[in-house]
């Protein structure tokens, strides 16, 4: 699956659980690994949005209640998405089986998409209004600077 693919899913997924795991994972993972810069702006504006350690302890705790059941979801959405690009690129066409690996590939993303909007209900409560407020226009930032790519790809794609 291409980057432009997978960006709307890394969104919404980081969305979800970024104002708990930003928190932990700036320390835990590689300053240089990947998606470095994306936590490292997105630590930023959750560290801007005042969340008390209670509130980042609950938030964890959500996090922790999910992780074993949201964890195979993410690999097995991996999985599926690969399986669909080899059979995309496979000789010769097979539209039966790319259409079939689609419905996998969708159905993974399906159940991921339930599990993410489980935690979400989780985690609203926790937050006050003005941060949910500073958590959609986060979102909201995220999305337009999708389009944005996505138009400049579809500029550059056309004056090819």
């Amino acid at each position: 699956m291409t980057t432009q693919n997978w960006t709307p899913w890394a969104v919404g997924l980081i969305a979800t659980a970024a104002l708990s795991t930003a928190f932990v994972s700036a320390a835990e993972r590689p300053a240089d690994g990947p998606g470095a810069k994306l936590r490292e702006r997105i630590h930023t504006r959750l560290v801007a949005l005042g969340i008390t350690g209670q509130q980042r302890d609950q938030m964890r705790a959500v996090l922790r209640e999910f992780q074993p059941t949201v964890q195979p979801m993410v690999r097995q959405c991996i999985q599926q998405h690969r399986a669909l690009r080899a059979t995309i690129q496979a000789t010769p066409l097979n539209e039966a089986a790319i259409r079939a690996q689609a419905a996998k590939a969708a159905a993974a993303d399906a159940d991921l998409a339930v599990a993410r909007g489980r935690i979400v209900e989780k985690i609203r409560p926790i937050l006050t209004a003005e941060q949910l407020q500073a958590v959609r226009t986060l979102e909201e930032d995220a999305y337009s600077c999708m389009d944005d790519g996505l138009a400049r790809l579809a500029r550059w794609i056309e004056a090819r």
